[in-house]
């Protein structure tokens, strides 16, 4: 099992664990995905080492995490720089856009992009979803060359697909991002990836809670600003 230890304020707290086998079935590269997750997590830029404010891991350096215990050091804990609470929905940045459904059935045909189900049965999701709230969604489309209701924001997925992306136990993960590259995670497709990549994840969720994240959420709350799916 690898163990992951946060790094917060100075004091090291019990964030995560997992079965390496697990990282190695999802990526190439155990030690780069894990950093991407811990940077989804909190939120924040870090580090992940050996030792509490240690060295950096070599990333592209082992196809293994092993049985091991880890530390991530992150720059603080935020969502995109803004405190989670100053997250809003507002129609400023969320709207409605005509024909939005139709513009993905015609790029993806009329079924599910995943489990091949008639359209009838699916719904229309945002890779990106409204729950995010207008702040974030504001910043993550500043810098590109599209908005959130482009096609490239949606899918088309079957109802029950959709339960479990909204669940959190399915993700789809998109490359190149902040610690991945399309070469970084097994994929069923053949040739070159697509510059612009998107990998479906299942996730398996844990039972019970961390005793340790209970204690850290008290003591530090802006450590316990929930990130919606």
């Amino acid at each position: 099992m690898v163990e992951i230890y946060l790094n917060a304020h100075g004091t090291q707290v019990h964030f995560l664990s997992i079965p390496d086998s697990n990282v190695q079935r999802l990526s190439k590269c155990p030690f780069k995905w894990l950093h991407y997750v811990l940077f989804t997590i909190c939120g924040a830029c870090g580090d992940i080492s050996t030792i509490p404010d240690g060295t950096a891991v070599d990333y592209y350096g082992s196809t293994s995490l092993a049985n091991a215990i880890y530390h991530y050091n992150p720059t603080g804990f935020h969502l995109c720089g803004l405190p989670y609470k100053q997250m809003t929905s507002t129609a400023s940045v969320v709207t409605h856009r005509p024909n939005f459904r139709q513009d993905i059935k015609r790029r993806d045909g009329d079924f599910c992009t995943i489990t091949r189900e008639p359209a009838v049965h699916c719904d229309t999701v945002h890779l990106i979803p409204k729950c995010k709230g207008d702040e974030f969604i504001a910043i993550h489309f500043r810098h590109q060359h599209r908005r959130f209701n482009d096609t490239q924001n949606g899918i088309l997925l079957a109802k029950t697909m959709h339960e479990r992306v909204s669940g959190g136990d399915t993700a789809f993960l998109k490359m190149p991002n902040y610690g991945l590259d399309p070469d970084d995670v097994w994929r069923v497709d053949q040739g070159p990836p697509h510059s612009d990549h998107i990998t479906l994840h299942r996730l398996v969720k844990p039972s019970g809670d961390n005793p340790d994240i209970r204690k850290l959420t008290k003591k530090f709350p802006e450590v316990s600003q929930p990130q919606k799916p």
